[in-house]
């Protein structure tokens, strides 16, 4: 047995002494990786305007509201907050006015994103940018998160109340809401 593994190394001696004049040579790249800040916020383009109807004793006696399915559009490579306001009361017929704090937002996320955090009971519209109401706030960022928004406008009880509303004249009341993005 000894001497068949002696023949065989004498045999084959390039098997066992290959690494011995085997070379290495080295090159590298410098590999960069580049990040960039991002952040958008968009109301969808089928969601621009929000018609809130009082059309009978029902709606002003408990109120109005309208869900708009994925309203808004979130993008963010770090945390962010979103905030709203109104920008200003209600302007209607015959210069009369309807307060914007009567009327609130609640947003709603798809429940697939996570860090979000959409404020839980309705935000009412302070009518300056300067009170800015916070509605959603993320510790993540997000590549795109959609939020339902639904709109309410009071009822006769309780405060805000749309009591507010008796005595004006028929007609559109308009105001535009505005929606900030906000990163630390």
């Amino acid at each position: 047995m000894k001497k068949i593994i002696v023949l065989h190394c004498m045999i084959f001696p390039g098997l066992f002494s290959a690494g011995a004049y085997a070379q290495v040579s080295t090159a590298s790249v410098t590999f960069n990786v580049v990040l960039a800040n991002f952040a958008s916020i968009a109301v969808s383009s089928s969601d621009v305007s929000v018609a809130l109807n009082y059309t009978n004793q029902t709606n002003y006696a408990n109120g109005v509201s309208l869900t708009q399915l994925q309203a808004l559009t979130v993008q963010s490579e770090s945390g962010f907050t979103v905030k709203t306001y109104a920008g200003g009361d209600l302007a209607g017929p015959s210069a009369n006015t309807l307060p914007a704090v009567d009327f609130s937002v609640l947003p709603t996320a798809d429940p697939a994103v996570t860090g979000v955090t959409p404020v839980s009971t309705p935000v009412y519209f302070p009518n300056t940018s300067a009170n800015a109401a916070t509605i959603i706030h993320s510790t993540v960022g997000v590549t795109s998160a959609m939020f339902d928004l639904t709109y309410a406008g009071p009822g006769s009880t309780g405060t805000p109340s749309s009591n507010d509303f008796l005595g004006k004249p028929a007609g559109t009341y308009t105001t535009t809401v505005y929606y900030l993005l906000y990163q630390p």
